[in-house]
């Protein structure tokens, strides 16, 4: 009697090899954000998700069996995204909190958004975990998975768009400062739009293209997005504060309380200080973060 055939061996275009190509280019983003600063949570998910694509294309090679069975690696991975995306996210929370003066109604949506974030990524871990089949874990639990990136694309908008506001709102009149709060907000609206728009095709294509992994292309990146632009944020930060120090405009440094400025704005040298009381001169003091204050 002869053997049974083996089953065809169906496409892996639009499953593994679109995670595969999303793990390459995960792969050079963390490349980008090792050089800067070394995170292990992101190296953690690099691992895990280049031994997730082995298992199935080299350690299960000819084996179409294996291919809609879910390993560990499957679930856990989704746990090193959702650690960066939660530290991130409330970095440029922190900041709001900064910038704003602390003024609670400002953070409490985007910190609402931020947790529910994270819960609900730790919930789909838990019950994505104990089943077996990928087709049907994403069956089951597919709308948890779109409402995770919903939340993360309205989180990141909701965070760009309140810092943008608050940075245009510390314009002093004054065109070194000025020019460099203008400089803060397209920083601020490009790291945002970044991850924001990484969230939104992730989640587009989960749901158009729900059988097949194409989405996981993007997923893969979303963690590494989070690092780097915090770090291109932070670079940004200092490059402004060199760049404002060279060409003799106001310094950023916290412990820099007050600074003497002639009537069209320029820091004055001390053999330039005018006498108290001199209406020549006009005395720049920081009452917060970004929100400085002239007094004539």
């Amino acid at each position: 009697m002869a053997a049974a055939p083996l089953p065809a061996i169906p496409s892996l275009d639009n499953s593994y090899g679109s995670i595969f190509i999303g793990m390459v280019v995960a792969a050079g983003l963390w490349g980008i954000g090792t050089a800067q600063a070394y995170w292990t949570v992101d190296t953690l998910h690099q691992a895990v998700i280049t031994y997730l694509i082995y298992y199935y294309v080299v350690t299960n090679y000819f084996n179409p069996l294996v291919l809609d069975t879910q390993i560990w690696a499957f679930s856990i991975q989704s746990l090193f995204e959702i650690i960066p995306c939660a530290m991130v996210q409330s970095f440029f929370l922190m900041r709001i909190w900064r910038l704003s003066g602390k003024k609670v109604y400002l953070v409490v949506l985007p910190g609402l958004l931020i947790v529910a974030k994270m819960v609900l990524g730790l919930v789909w871990i838990g019950l994505c975990y104990n089943i077996k089949s990928i087709s049907t874990a994403e069956a089951r639990f597919g709308h948890i998975s779109a409402t995770i990136n919903g939340l993360a694309a309205a989180g990141d908008i909701l965070l760009s768009s309140t810092m943008v506001v608050l940075l245009h709102q510390a314009r002093t009149g004054i065109r070194q400062s000025d020019n460099m709060l203008a400089k803060l907000m397209v920083y601020t609206i490009n790291t945002g739009v970044i991850t924001s728009l990484c969230s939104i095709v992730t989640l587009i294509v989960a749901v158009v293209l729900n059988k097949t992994f194409i989405y996981g292309a993007f997923y893969f990146c979303t963690g590494r997005l989070y690092v780097n632009t915090m770090l291109a944020s932070l670079n940004a930060r200092q490059g402004l504060k060199e760049q404002t120090s060279r060409s003799g405009a106001l310094e950023m440094s916290p412990y820099v309380t007050s600074v003497r400025l002639d009537k069209s704005g320029k820091p004055l040298s001390s053999g330039d200080m005018t006498r108290e009381g001199d209406d020549t001169s006009r005395k720049y003091e920081r009452v917060g973060p970004w929100e400085p204050n002239v007094l004539t």
